[in-house]
């Protein structure tokens, strides 16, 4: 037990645990800091199965919960909350349950909550089985922290709570667990949990459901063995709210993952065979609830047949929703074409698919490191500047390679304790230099990123120096969200009007404080993004300075979305980076016909079948796309004739 500023009802809390008819155990309470009279009213208790800690401040209740476990002794560590109480049997029934079934490592119970007052407000309900619990994890509540008894051996073998998850310590921990172990919940209330107002449930809502969609993505990971982006797991709990706003496309999304999952958990054995229908069934339930609602924003839609609207493998899930048990049976026996057919498959082309035809990258890839590529053409105080800034990054852990390719014949780069340059660049441990007489021409540096010993590459141009320490943590961060195919940049502009004269446009660059979140954009500045090196793999890509050789750069992010239907996003930048001074010396911008060239490469691109972000429904949430037109109503527009 864990207790901070607790008086009001420790007393009567902690009096429910010495009175259980399971009287072997100790019982540790930690005091984390408390400030009212919780440590005179446990100095009070005379037992002398309590194991009193206190902490000088308050540190949390996962930091609380590990000080607790490293003194412990028992097999067995139940969880109790110091404004709660147990039912007398609690700790004897647990126990038994826990001798009867030793593949079970994690046991709860439903529980009764009540008001401050102590009257009865409802029995708070969970699933069961093991398979169902984990299941479960995905949608909703599968396990009353409080309510819990588990082994003491799996907490050792995965480690304990993860502090950095302040308000969903136990959904962390039970999820780490998945694959090691079984849970279980009793049927019966053996615990009172009280609904108080300020409780964390009510007061960090918001932080917690954010936490939430983290843990599941880990989660889906682990099952899948590929990263799934996190923006899918917000569309999955919308999902299941009574009037969900989502686009067909989001819910097409949604029963991919789903049906995915299921089968999933069955092939790695989490699912056991008297689990399997029940699950079946609660699968059924919630597809039918996605595809409902697809059905009737489909048929809302003015002029639009269902079968030309929704894709072949939709359609006989929506077809489905009036009748349960032809629900049953689509799902059951053609689960392997609806998950192909929805993404689980191989890449097709065509209007129903989504999915893209580079394996997706698996989280394991990402961890492993970042490779930053460094394009410089004779402008050494920025690059000093830029290397100075990359020596104070914190990388929170992730490896880093530096990949600096010199654009100047003038220029020899080398390390050396004997330059400027020459010595900043001696101090990193995983440097590459590259001397080559390009003359500015940025296909090098795409040519240099094939090689990067990671797969998640990070353009920075020697004009631009990283005020904040955090900052490639930060774009990394942000980057491991989206799709394995998708960009993002600090440097982006969005098209607004295109016509056969000219192109309306705004920008969004790290000066721009009006935007502050996330947005999908249309073309970016590969000289501060980041990617998967994977995406180049494409001739297309890799040719594009053949037809436009002053302008090969900011075209990059519109050919890999029609390449592999990538998305480019601005992540806000603003205070977090500054221009050197000498980023006017021969830049790009300056070259005798660079933008004439660069808005015949979009013009061409636009014959070709690009879709700008604001033509584009179907993959963006609405949020997303609100979050672009809003830009569009912040900045000012830019016109430039194809002429």
């Amino acid at each position: 037990m864990s207790v901070y500023n607790g008086e009001r009802y420790l007393r009567q809390s902690v009096d429910s645990v010495l009175h259980q008819t399971f009287e072997d155990f100790e019982f540790i309470i930690v005091n984390d800091g408390s400030i009212d009279k919780s440590a005179e009213i446990l100095a009070g208790f005379e037992d002398s199965r309590i194991v009193l800690l206190k902490n000088p401040k308050n540190i949390g209740l996962p930091s609380s919960l590990n000080r607790a476990l490293e003194v412990s002794r028992g097999e067995i560590i139940a969880r109790h909350d110091a404004d709660d109480t147990s039912e007398p049997n609690r700790f004897a029934e647990q126990v038994s349950y826990l001798e009867r079934h030793p593949e079970i490592g994690v046991l709860g119970s439903y529980m009764a909550v009540i008001d401050e007052a102590g009257k009865l407000q409802y029995t708070y309900e969970l699933p069961q089985s093991s398979g169902m619990i984990m299941w479960n994890f995905f949608f909703g509540r599968s396990i009353a922290h409080p309510t819990v008894m588990y082994r003491k051996r799996v907490i050792e073998e995965t480690g304990p709570y993860d502090p950095t998850f302040k308000y969903t310590e136990d959904l962390e921990l039970w999820t780490r667990l998945v694959g090691t172990t079984g849970f279980a919940n009793l049927n019966r209330s053996l615990y009172l949990y009280k609904d108080r107002v300020d409780s964390i449930s009510h007061t960090k809502q918001e932080e917690q459901l954010a936490s939430i969609m983290v843990i599941r993505r880990r989660l889906a990971r682990k099952i899948l063995g590929r990263d799934v982006p996190l923006p899918v797991f917000e569309w999955l709990h919308q999902s299941q709210l009574p009037a969900p706003q989502l686009s067909t496309g989001q819910i097409r999304e949604v029963l991919s993952l789903i049906l995915e999952l299921r089968q999933a958990m069955q092939e790695k054995g989490l699912i056991l065979a008297d689990e399997s229908q029940e699950i079946h069934e609660n699968m059924v339930e919630r597809v039918m609830a996605c595809a409902d609602n697809s059905r009737r924003a489909n048929e809302a839609a003015p002029g639009a047949s269902l079968s030309k609207r929704m894709p072949r493998p939709l359609q006989l899930v929506a077809k489905a929703v009036s009748n349960p048990r032809r629900a049953a049976y689509v799902l059951q026996h053609q689960a392997k074409s609806l998950i192909s057919g929805l993404g689980g498959g191989e890449a097709k082309k065509g209007a129903d698919s989504f999915v893209i035809a580079v394996s997706p990258t698996s989280n394991e890839e990402h961890i492993k490191g970042i490779t930053v590529i460094v394009l410089s053409y004779e402008r050494m105080a920025a690059l000093a500047d830029l290397l100075r800034s990359l020596l104070r990054q914190d990388f929170g852990g992730i490896a880093f390679e530096l990949i600096v390719c010199n654009n100047s014949a003038r220029v020899n780069l080398r390390a050396s304790r004997f330059a400027k340059v020459g010595n900043l660049l001696s101090k990193f441990p995983d440097v590459k230099i590259f001397n080559s007489s390009f003359n500015w021409r940025c296909r090098v540096r795409y040519g240099l990123a094939t090689l990067a010993a990671y797969d998640t590459v990070m353009f920075i141009d020697d004009d631009i120096t990283l005020i904040d320490r955090n900052f490639i943590r930060y774009m990394f961060d942000t980057f491991i969200t989206l799709r394995p195919v998708d960009i993002i940049s600090c440097w982006n502009t969005l098209w607004v009007e295109w016509t056969d004269d000219y192109l309306r446009q705004v920008s969004l660059s790290l000066e721009t404080p009006q935007i502050a979140e996330i947005t999908p954009t249309d073309t970016i500045g590969p000289g501060i993004s980041m990617f998967s090196k994977r995406i180049l793999l494409s001739p297309r890509l890799m040719e594009m300075s053949r037809d436009f050789p002053r302008a090969d750069d900011m075209a990059f992010p519109l050919i890999a979305s029609m390449e592999w239907g990538s998305w480019s996003y601005f992540v806000p930048s603003y205070s977090m980076l500054k221009m050197h001074d000498q980023g006017v010396v021969d830049s790009l911008n300056t070259r005798e016909s660079h933008y004439e060239e660069l808005y015949s490469q979009y013009r061409r691109l636009l014959e070709q079948g690009y879709q700008p972000v604001l033509a584009r429904n179907d993959y963006s949430s609405q949020d997303l796309s609100s979050a672009a037109r809003r830009a569009v109503g912040k900045l000012p527009i830019a016109t430039f004739s194809w002429k």
